[in-house]
């Protein structure tokens, strides 16, 4: 025994371990496998309850952006049908012609000509030239 004269404690010779086998814990090794089996079971049962639902969040946040997108070129279309018909009106266009003083044809110089509905791939028109040898 030897007293410490700075501390005066009680200090007693150091322990010899050199006789002291470790041995493996079987029961701590199966604790720790019992713990990591638990934990990837837990990392499974999240993994299966969170992937699908993200998914399914996912799917109608996609949708949600579909149907915005969907509305908008609905409203396009109608603004276009809208303009589409403002540029066809006739008297419209009739306004356009008579302040370029563009007059209508002289009914003998009016040549109409109707194409048939049902023509075959292969059929052709026939060109002015044709039609006035025809018609001397």
């Amino acid at each position: 025994m030897r007293v410490d004269r700075i501390h005066a404690v009680h200090v007693e010779d150091s322990i010899d371990n050199r006789r002291v086998v470790r041995t493996r814990d079987d029961r701590m090794s199966k604790d720790l496998l019992w713990i990591g089996g638990m934990v990837l079971i837990l990392i499974g049962l999240f993994v299966a309850y969170g992937w699908p639902r993200a998914a399914l969040r996912n799917t109608g946040s996609s949708a949600g952006k579909l149907q915005r997108e969907q509305e908008k070129l609905l409203e396009e279309n109608r603004e276009l049908r809208l303009e589409r018909a403002t540029l066809r009106d006739l008297k419209r266009i009739e306004t356009i012609a008579f302040s370029l003083d563009l007059h209508p044809p002289v009914s003998a110089n009016v040549i109409v000509v109707e194409r048939p509905q049902n023509l075959p791939k292969e059929a052709r028109m026939a060109a002015k030239t044709a039609l006035r040898e025809s018609q001397q």
